[in-house]
């Protein structure tokens, strides 16, 4: 049995079923069973392939009641408004149905959940303060989730005086160095650069290696 049903829209607006003013009569649920089929060539059956799940309808039917055919048409506003929120860019799901049934703690739910078309209510005219509906529900997830999905639970270590875990290991590893320096390391790189000088004036680069020659020479002579 279903106790209870809600729909709230992206937008924040609800609309309950199964109440005094809007009762259900026939509630029914569907998942299609999906896979590529493949036929055997010259041969009787097809090839065994993977199965999968795919949308879920929610099949409503039911009553919409009021006292005055002023108040029906302000509850059958407020139901179209919360099934059918103004459209926006970027939203792919209309809203999230929550369902309550006979026997189970929490509520279950699809968060991503549409229309699978427009809300049929006929007006009746002997009967203006009441109608008929029926809608269809479609669940981009074949699943129906607890409301309670998850929860946060903090640990604590010392939950029933566990204490925990402790690993006791050192590592008795003494470095030293000369002096009063104890239990320090140090270490010294030597690096030796050469310094070049870039001359980028042709006079001057012409002078130089003049002037290296002339040293080269004087250097050959003397010896």
């Amino acid at each position: 049995m279903i106790e209870s049903a809600r729909f709230t829209n992206v937008n924040g607006l609800y609309c309950d079923f199964n109440t005094n003013v809007i009762p259900f009569k026939v509630f029914n649920t569907e998942v299609d069973w999906r896979f590529t089929e493949r036929s055997k060539s010259q041969e009787d059956g097809i090839y065994p392939a993977e199965s999968n799940l795919g949308k879920r309808l929610f099949h409503c039917e039911g009553d919409l009641l009021a006292n005055t055919s002023a108040e029906y048409w302000q509850r059958r506003l407020t139901m179209i408004g919360a099934l059918m929120p103004h459209a926006k860019m970027g939203r792919k799901s209309v809203g999230k149905l929550e369902i309550a049934f006979t026997g189970i703690n929490e509520l279950l739910t699809c968060d991503a959940c549409t229309l699978d078309g427009y809300p049929e209510l006929p007006i009746e005219a002997l009967s203006p303060s009441a109608g008929r509906y029926q809608l269809s529900f479609k669940s981009f997830d074949p699943r129906l989730y607890g409301i309670n999905q998850s929860s946060t639970v903090f640990y604590d270590p010392n939950w029933q005086n566990i204490g925990g875990r402790t690993y006791n290991k050192t590592f008795n590893k003494t470095y030293s160095t000369s002096g009063s320096q104890q239990g320090k390391a140090s270490s010294a790189i030597a690096v030796t650069t050469t310094r070049i000088l870039f001359l980028r004036s042709p006079v001057l680069l012409v002078t130089l290696v003049l002037f290296f020659r002339l040293v080269q020479a004087m250097s050959t002579f003397s010896n």
